[in-house]
């Protein structure tokens, strides 16, 4: 079997000087038990045309030519055959330039007539395995970003992207409650997932959670969560109920494994036929509740027993179902953290009390434009102008009755 310790190192050395071009011959040829064969041009433009035309296994290649000089040498050889690996040799003992070349994509950088033949020939047969390894990793990665892709595509299709109305079958206009909603991950998948059930004529089901850590982890516990919510829909009149049965079987599945993982949640039933917002809560920010005609917003309160921990830790928490009264021209808005967690260049955050100061401020807006507004506000207060972390909102709107 012939491996890259013995079959014939393919070689094109790109060097205008023909004493330095002969000595590298004479110092490679030395070497036992080794084989080069040496192809040797004098000008860049020769040597990209060979590039283009031949396969070698490695390049030699002096930066200062006839034709080309310096940095840009490399760039144009690195160009044309970007899966080769070149090792610069110059007469330049400069290790500014050295460290640029290698950032640049050079597996080497030595300095000519410092490098005995043997030690050539190993620094060669490494820099041919670095770049097959690196290559390797680099079909990984885009193997890892398109399924990351298809993911998110996934991930997206899972949120609700059509609201049901109530009463059941009335346009969007005359629905009784109206939504809107943002949701924007860190990266390519995110941890939030938010659902709207429609229960019965009077009756919608808003949850929302929030999965601990980012990415591909974080996405997998939303899909399981969605899968429950969906699977346990049967207790979803009552809050509490509901909430306790999904830590239950949420718990159960992560024990099997061996990553410690949980999510903050809040789930509530607008009952607009009676008037009311039964509720519970997982470890959750407070939603907010918006009186449109007051011109007020507080966060909900949350009475004894009906906020418990995170969902996924303690097997055996029981949730409370709270209720308070609610009027036609109240909108309610559920977030993750994600949207008051934004730090200053001071390091203070943003924080609960600015954000429903800020939803206060726009009492009249509709909930659309509230979320573009409050988005740009806490964007522009971020240290980074950036969010961190993922970000989701949700509003649920109780509409005034329409003739």
């Amino acid at each position: 079997m012939t491996t890259m310790s013995t079959r014939a190192l393919r070689v094109l050395l790109v060097e205008d000087n023909p004493t330095d071009a002969l000595l590298l011959r004479e110092a490679v040829a030395d070497v036992p038990n080794t084989k080069v064969l040496l192809t040797h041009v004098e000008r860049l433009d020769d040597a990209l045309a060979r590039l283009g035309a031949e396969r070698f296994d490695v390049v030699l290649l002096d930066l200062g030519l006839p034709d080309s000089r310096g940095p840009e040498t490399f760039a144009r050889a690195h160009a044309q055959a970007p899966e080769v690996p070149i090792i610069v040799l110059s007469g330049l003992d400069d290790e500014d330039v050295a460290i640029g070349t290698v950032h640049a994509g050079a597996q080497d950088y030595l300095t000519k007539g410092r490098v005995p033949g043997d030690l050539l020939v190993r620094a060669m047969r490494y820099a041919i395995e670095r770049k097959r390894v690196q290559e390797e990793l680099r079909r990984k990665n885009q193997q890892m970003e398109e399924e990351l892709a298809m993911a998110r595509e996934f991930q997206l299709a899972f949120l609700p992207h059509k609201y049901p109305s109530f009463p059941r079958g009335v346009s969007p206009e005359r629905s009784r409650l109206r939504f809107c909603h943002c949701y924007r991950p860190s990266g390519s998948v995110g941890g939030d997932f938010f659902e709207i059930l429609a229960l019965a004529d009077t009756q919608a089901g808003l949850f929302i959670c929030d999965v601990m850590g980012h990415g591909v982890r974080a996405a997998l516990v939303t899909a399981m969560i969605r899968s429950l919510v969906e699977q346990l829909k049967p207790f979803a009149l009552d809050p509490g109920k509901f909430v306790t049965e999904i830590n239950r079987a949420l718990t159960d599945l992560l024990h099997q494994t061996d990553t410690t993982m949980f999510a903050s949640a809040f789930y509530a039933v607008m009952d607009v036929g009676a008037g009311l917002l039964r509720y519970a809560n997982a470890g959750h920010p407070s939603p907010i509740r918006l009186r449109r005609d007051s011109a007020t917003a507080e966060m909900l309160t949350f009475p004894p027993g009906s906020s418990g921990p995170v969902l996924g830790l303690l097997e055996d928490s029981a949730y409370r179902t709270a209720e308070i009264a609610l009027s036609p021209g109240e909108m309610v808005l559920l977030y993750t953290d994600g949207v008051f967690e934004v730090p200053n260049d001071t390091d203070e955050e943003y924080g609960q009390e600015r954000l429903v100061e800020a939803v206060r401020a726009r009492a009249q807006v509709p909930a659309n434009q509230i979320f573009d507004e409050l988005l740009d506000e806490i964007r522009q207060y971020s240290a980074t102008k950036e969010f961190a972390d993922d970000v989701c909102l949700v509003a649920a709107e109780f509409t005034p009755k329409t003739q």
